[in-house]
């Protein structure tokens, strides 16, 4: 069975930025980052390095973008990192990167169908580590959500 690491923090307290420069420096590792570049979030490919943008306007086609607060996300692009991520799955590198589980995915929206696959199969996976960003806020929900003891998922808080 995988193991699962949580590196928790506050908003906008560089944990993808750490994990950018952890994975540069590591091939092998796959899934998915989500950076801020240029004031925007984009979603972005460990394997191959390609970016999407996700954060898109707020007059982006309404039957296609997911609105949290004040921002809004493209669905097609949360599509495409599923798909990456089954793909990273599929693989079973030693490091599989989940940036991030947040509030989309604890409603069944954003990266959850793969979330959800990768957690449901992970026993297959015997040798890969599974690394889940997770706001503090949002570490007993995930907990809960997947019904994981304490012990099961160990906790790295990043905080600059």
């Amino acid at each position: 069975m995988s193991k699962i690491f949580l590196l928790t923090g506050h908003v906008h307290s560089g944990k993808t930025s750490r994990l950018a420069e952890w994975v540069a420096s590591n091939k092998s590792i796959d899934g998915i980052l989500a950076p801020i570049l240029n004031q925007r979030r984009y979603l972005m490919d460990i394997h191959t390095s390609e970016k999407r943008l996700l954060e898109v306007d707020k007059d982006h086609n309404s039957s296609s973008a997911i609105t949290v607060g004040k921002y809004f996300f493209s669905c097609e692009v949360f599509e495409w990192g599923c798909k990456k991520l089954m793909e990273a799955h599929n693989k079973a590198p030693n490091w599989i990167v989940i940036d991030e589980f947040g509030p989309l995915e604890l409603r069944g929206n954003g990266l959850s169908n793969a979330i959800e696959y990768i957690m449901s199969n992970r026993n297959s996976l015997t040798k890969t580590k599974l690394l889940f960003v997770v706001r503090n806020k949002l570490v007993n929900a995930f907990r809960h959500h997947f019904n994981l003891p304490l012990q099961e998922a160990t906790k790295f808080e990043y905080d600059t």
